[in-house]
C-alpha cells in the first residue's frame, strides 16, 4: 500500500508552530510593553491571529497525524477559536473586559484539553511528556490570572499569550511525529486508538 503524503502534515506542524511562536512574541512585548496599544487595535491583532490559529488547528486535525495528540480536541477548539476572533474583528472596541473575559476562557479550556493530551503522550511512550503537562499547568494558571484579575490588566493578558504559545510550541515539537510510511487513510480508518496506544495489526 502507498504511504500516505507527508506534505499535509508538515503544513499543518510548520504553521501550527509559527503561529504559536507569534503568540509567544505577542505576549512577550504585552508584558514587558510600558504602555498598553490602543484596546480596538489590540483587539483586531488578537482577532485576526485566532481566526489564522483556528483555521490551522481544523487543517492539522484532518492532516491526521502519527499519534493524535496535538490536534485530538481541535475540531471544537479550532472552531471556538475561529468564532472568537470573528467576534474581536466584527466588535473591536466591545473593550478590554470582553477580550479578557473571553480570552481567559478561552486559554483555560485549551490548557484543560492540552494537559489532557500531555498525559496521554506518557502513554505513547513520549519522554517530554511531564515537560508539556507543566506548561499545560503553566497555560492554566495564567488563563486564571486573566480570568481573577482586573479586567484590562496588560500583563495577565501578556502571560495568558505566552503561556499559550508557549504550550503549543511544546505540543508542536514533542507531539506531532511525522514518518515516510504513515499509512494513509483508507487503511487508518480500521486502526482503533485509545489511551493506551495504537492497537498493533
Amino acid at each position: 500500500m502507498k504511504p500516505r503524503a507527508t506534505a499535509p502534515l508538515w503544513a499543518a506542524k510548520v504553521a501550527y508552530s509559527t503561529l504559536a511562536a507569534l503568540w509567544c512574541v505577542l505576549g512577550g512585548w504585552l508584558w514587558l510593553a510600558p504602555a498598553r496599544p490602543d484596546p480596538a487595535a489590540l483587539s483586531r491583532l488578537i482577532g485576526t491571529g485566532l481566526l489564522l490559529f483556528g483555521a490551522v488547528r481544523l487543517l492539522g486535525y484532518l492532516a491526521r497525524d502519527l499519534y493524535r495528540l496535538a490536534f485530538q480536541d481541535d475540531v471544537p477548539l479550532g472552531v471556538g477559536a475561529v468564532l472568537l476572533g470573528a467576534g474581536l474583528l466584527w466588535r473591536p472596541e466591545a473593550g478590554s473586559a470582553f477580550l479578557s473575559g473571553s480570552l481567559g476562557v478561552f486559554c483555560l479550556l485549551d490548557a484543560l484539553f492540552k494537559g489532557r493530551a500531555a498525559r496521554q503522550a506518557g502513554r505513547f511512550g513520549i519522554r517530554c511528556w511531564r515537560w508539556l503537562c507543566l506548561l499545560a499547568a503553566g497555560g492554566l494558571l495564567a488563563a486564571l490570572w486573566l480570568l481573577v484579575a482586573p479586567w484590562g490588566g496588560q500583563k495577565p493578558l501578556g502571560a495568558a499569550l505566552l503561556a499559550e504559545g508557549l504550550l503549543h510550541v511544546g505540543m508542536a515539537a514533542g507531539t506531532i511525529k511525522i514518518i515516510r510510511n504513515q499509512v494513509p487513510d483508507s487503511r487508518d480508518r480500521e486502526e482503533v486508538f485509545s489511551c493506551d496506544g495504537p492497537k498493533r495489526w
